[in-house]
Parts: C-alpha cells; structure tokens; sequence
C-alpha cells in the first residue's frame, strides 16, 4: 500500500510581477530545502540559481512558463515561498555607514516588492533614423548565459545582458530582430555606440525591476541612526 501524501496542495497564492498572473503555491518540503542547501553549499551560483528555479517548478500550482519568467520574477516568487516555507522574516547583518561595522538587522520578507522605474522607455533612440528596442531578459536565459543576476552593475556583466536585453533594431522602414543575429554581432553593435547613445541603452539595463527595501537600524556599535535601502534576493538571507 502506497503511504499517503502530505503537504503537496497549494495554500496560498501570488501575482506574477511581470505578467500580473495570479498562481498557487506550497511551502517548500524537506526533500526541496535538502536541494537547495547542498546547491548553496557548494558555493556554485549557477547550481544554487539553478535549484531555486526547480524549487519554483516543484510547490507552484497551474501552468508557468519558467523560459520567460523575467529574473525579477524568480527573485520575487522565491521570496515569496521561503517566507512561507522557513519564515516570514529574516535577520541580516547590515553596515552602518559611519563606522562600517555590521548590526543584525530583522526584515519582514513578506512586504518586500519589485521595484519598478516606469520612466525608462524601452524604445531608445540613437539617431534621427536608427533606434533600438529594448526588453528585459528572462531568468532563463540569464542562467543559460552563466550570468549571475546579482551582478547586475559590473562592466562585464551589463555587456552580456545588454545584448540580451535588445530586442531588435529599428530603422524608418526596417526591424532587425535580434534573434536573429550572433551575440558577437550584437557586441560589436553596442561597441560601435559612441558614449552618450551607449549611456542612454545603458539605463534601461540599470532600471530592471528588482527586490528592493528600505531599512532602519541603530547601530549598536557607534549609536547612528541608519537607512538603508537593500536590493537583490542574495542580500534578504
């Protein structure tokens, strides 16, 4: 006789950040939280991102395309269920910026949002005929690419997501997908930019939506109030 099945029905639900799709989901088990510590023992990011996208697949009900979760999604969902899995507030040691010494600091996970910079446009002229449209790269191909989301402000790492980021070219009468170009092509493209149009697609790489927060500690070294405002999923654990 097969034993029964515990724990494996949704309890509670949440939005999609990028689509606004309402899923179900569970807290992860055991056997998930054993694959995500050994992935985070190893010290290997493409493991650990890796096991936290098949976490995701495991405890979410209903039908998600994990290929065009943004890695904003990731991060936001995942937050979501190890609030509900382990707790919904976690303790970090934060800096304090006058003594630099670090403060255990309790943040409260389930309030944390995606922030959004709705002023970016993802269309980005270059000259009076030539324009480049823009879209935010999926988590997916983020991981595909060996580019850790939680770099996303190194010179290395923004070339490598930018020619992720492009979506085609646009001339007066033309589009230029660019899925169908090579990432070389697409480099030597971003290369040939001068410094203010290279700064203008730069920005919507810098806007990419992310887990982001404000804090407010003491510090309980030197006394000084502190804020400070805390980004990307790595920095809530």
């Amino acid at each position: 006789m097969a034993l029964p099945k515990i724990n494996s029905a949704p309890k509670y639900t949440m939005t999609i950040p990028s689509t606004g799709k309402e899923v179900g989901f569970r807290p992860f088990l055991v056997k998930e939280e054993k694959i995500l510590m050994m992935a985070m023992e190893t010290g290997d990011q493409a493991g650990t991102l890796n096991a936290i996208l098949e976490t995701l697949k495991s405890c979410i009900s209903g039908e998600v395309d994990e290929k065009k979760l943004a890695a904003y999604d990731v991060e936001y969902m995942f937050l979501q269920l190890r609030s509900k899995s382990v707790g919904e507030t976690s303790t970090v040691a934060l800096p304090c910026s006058s003594c630099k010494e670090t403060t255990p600091v309790k943040i409260q996970l389930d309030t944390i949002e995606v922030k959004k910079d709705n002023t970016v446009d993802e269309v980005v002229k270059l000259t009076d005929n030539i324009s480049v449209k823009m879209k935010y790269p999926s988590f997916h191909d983020l991981l595909g690419a060996g580019i850790d989301p939680e770099k996303m402000n190194e010179v290395d790492t923004i070339f490598k997501i930018l020619t992720r980021c492009i979506d085609g070219v646009m001339t007066d009468d033309e589009f230029h997908p660019a899925q169908d170009e090579t990432e070389e092509e697409l480099q030597e493209f971003l290369e040939s930019l001068n410094s203010e149009q290279f700064s203008n697609v730069r920005k919507f790489v810098e806007a990419i939506p992310q887990l982001k927060t404000n804090v407010e500690f003491k510090c309980e070294h030197c006394g000084i109030e502190n804020n400070q405002e805390i980004s990307g999923i790595a920095n809530f654990f």
